[in-house]
């Protein structure tokens, strides 16, 4: 079975976020890791996260349960992603299965930082260098065979840089499909207008800049 796992501190997003899974998935497992809710959610698998909040390591949280509960995969969703598109977790999970040799797969999605995935109706395709883990399904082989998110990347950004990269260095392929979109521009973000984000951006990008020997657009 897939999971959806969801860092969230803001219960508004949540709410929104969620109702949006319900609308467009029906029932589905998912697994809220909190940061901080002031409303918790009903009917809804909810482990806490460590503080001060790290995306991966609240991920990992995320990830480690859905392994344990027995998942075949994993839809990361941040709180203020909204799913658009019917049975559109479903059909990421179906373009995995058709495309193996993909060690991830994410949807097409509005606002995000990688312009490979804004909706192009291209269907599918695959993407040279990374995603933005926006929304991202990363099936279970993923991590058997490249393991969790690198909690070393402790700001914003470039965990999810890391991450595909060392997709890549596994041999695995990238894809993206415009068969499911996802909307990133209606709910309010933690971080994007947080006038610590880009001085963050630059501490992650010394981060991954220390450990690969070279900046990210250079991989």
């Amino acid at each position: 079975m897939m999971r959806i796992i969801i860092p969230s501190c803001n219960s508004n997003n949540l709410q929104a976020c969620v109702a949006a899974i319900r609308r467009r998935e029906g029932s589905r497992s998912i697994i809220v890791v909190d940061d901080g809710l002031e409303i918790m959610p009903n009917d809804i698998d909810v482990v806490i996260g460590k503080k001060p909040f790290v995306f991966a390591r609240n991920i990992n949280i995320g990830i480690n349960r859905a392994l344990d509960l027995g998942c075949t995969g994993v839809v990361l969703l941040n709180d203020d992603a909204i799913l658009e598109t019917d049975g559109g977790f479903s059909k990421l999970v179906e373009v995995s299965m058709e495309h193996p040799e993909c060690g991830l797969i994410a949807p097409s999605c509005t606002n995000t930082g990688n312009l490979n995935q804004r909706p192009a109706a291209k269907g599918f395709r695959y993407e040279p260098r990374m995603v933005c883990f926006t929304c991202v399904y990363i099936p279970k082989s993923t991590f058997k065979t490249v393991g969790l998110l690198d909690d070393r990347f402790v700001y914003y950004g470039f965990d999810d840089d890391d991450y595909c990269l060392r997709v890549r260095i596994a041999g695995l392929k990238i894809g993206i499909t415009d068969d499911v979109i996802v909307d990133h521009g209606r709910l309010i973000s933690s971080y994007r207008g947080d006038p610590r984000t880009p001085a963050n951006l630059s501490r992650n990008a010394a981060i991954f800049r220390a450990k690969w020997g070279a900046d990210n657009h250079a991989l």
